[in-house]
């Protein structure tokens, strides 16, 4: 505060003179700090292995995202010919039989995929059950038993219920209804029930009669997704509550306008819980810069992106993580002049631009949008929501302050 400037101190307590020689409040080492309790000296050789098995664990855990996602590339190859060798003939005339064979083949494809789905999950599970490294009590265990009793008797963590194994859920989506053609429609069952269908494809809608379970309507949207893409929803307001839950969690494309904000909330839950690990905290608004520029690349659809729309759309991020406006023109201005040499312009202009979008008129709109995302946008930098509020509680400012 102000009554504490220097100043001020000297117009109350009279004129600084610093001390003549400073002594120093450290002491010498002359040996390496040793635990107080022993039960806590192999702790160094416990974290360096635990340190290297994170490590490998990391590697292996890259190398199956990537063969997970070839399998995904490769599934969709192979629907796509499907479709085309047997849809690519000529139908004329014969509409209500392509109608249900469109519904039918979109139901196979639903189905495969979510078995795909499925069988991933449960990879992910298994690896991450079989290569998680020992806690310090169980490793301590296996070598000194005396020191692990000592280390268990100084815990001071409440007791804990741990569940069995994870178990394989049963089929609650697509792959649980059965398929029958009834002229131009097509009705699914639910397998082993029979009577009334659950749900209807006459073609250019889906009718859902049972629409209070869940799995039904997951279904329906399966099928939905399969067929169009992208899809709009009708129904009350519970009905439609589960499909913004579904839409967020499977991201089916649903196009209503009035649940776009929800769908939005919903996916950025989904995609925080979905984080496998924190990322390391950013040492310069640069750097984070070139975080949020990859990730709005990364969740673009468009086969080509516009530089320039990106750093605009950077500079607001910067802005809802804190940073100062300075210190994003800085940012902006090295970021984009580095990857992208190729380009003559004014890279100062051009940053100062991208910054007055930003904290203008049109940024602040964009940045009400933003907004949903503000905790996802600090996990790009390696921050978390609560961090930051404790933080700001001991007056510390964010980077480029």
């Amino acid at each position: 505060g102000r009554d504490c400037s220097m100043s001020a101190l000297q117009e109350r307590l009279g004129e600084f003179t610093p001390a003549a020689q400073q002594r120093s409040l450290e002491r010498p080492h002359h040996h390496a700090p040793q635990p107080l309790d022993p039960a806590s000296k192999p702790w160094q050789q416990y974290i360096g292995k635990r340190a290297r098995h994170a490590t490998e664990r990391a590697s292996f855990r890259d190398r199956m995202t990537e063969h997970q996602g070839d399998e995904w590339r490769r599934a969709a190859e192979h629907h796509r010919r499907e479709r085309a060798d047997l849809l690519g003939r000529s139908w004329k005339g014969q509409g209500d039989l392509l109608n249900a064979t469109r519904s039918v083949l979109a139901a196979q494809q639903a189905q495969e995929k979510a078995a795909l789905r499925d069988r991933q999950k449960l990879e992910r599970e298994e690896i991450r059950r079989a290569q998680r490294f020992p806690s310090f009590k169980t490793w301590l265990t296996e070598r000194n038993p005396e020191l692990a009793q000592e280390w268990r008797h100084r815990e001071r963590r409440p007791a804990a219920i741990e569940g069995p194994a994870f178990e394989q859920p049963a089929p609650c989506d697509i792959r649980a209804f059965q398929a029958a053609v009834d002229g131009g429609r097509v009705h699914y069952h639910r397998n082993g029930e029979r009577g009334r269908p659950a749900f209807t494809d006459c073609g250019k809608v889906i009718d859902i009669r049972d629409s209070q379970r869940r799995e039904t309507v997951l279904a329906a949207l399966q099928l939905s997704a399969q067929k169009w893409g992208t899809i709009t929803v009708h129904g009350d307001a519970e009905f439609r509550r589960v499909c913004v839950e579904l839409a967020a969690e499977h991201e089916f494309k649903i196009v209503n306008p009035e649940l776009q904000r929800a769908i939005a909330r919903g996916r950025e839950c989904t995609r925080a819980e979905r984080l496998p690990l924190p990322r390391p905290t950013v040492k310069s608004v640069a750097e984070a810069y070139r975080l949020h520029f990859d990730e709005l690349v990364r969740e673009s659809a468009a086969p080509k992106t516009d530089p320039s729309r990106f750093d605009s759309d950077v500079a607001v991020c910067l802005r809802l993580t804190g940073h100062h406006r300075e210190a994003i023109i800085e940012a902006i201005k090295e970021g984009a002049a580095a990857s992208r040499p190729s380009e003559r312009r004014d890279w100062d202009a051009y940053a100062r631009r991208a910054v007055d979008f930003a904290f203008g008129l049109p940024g602040s709109q964009l940045a009400h949008t933003f907004a949903l995302r503000r905790e996802h946008l600090l996990r790009v930098e390696g921050r978390s929501l609560e961090n930051e509020m404790a933080s700001r509680g001991r007056g510390r400012a964010p980077l480029g302050r």
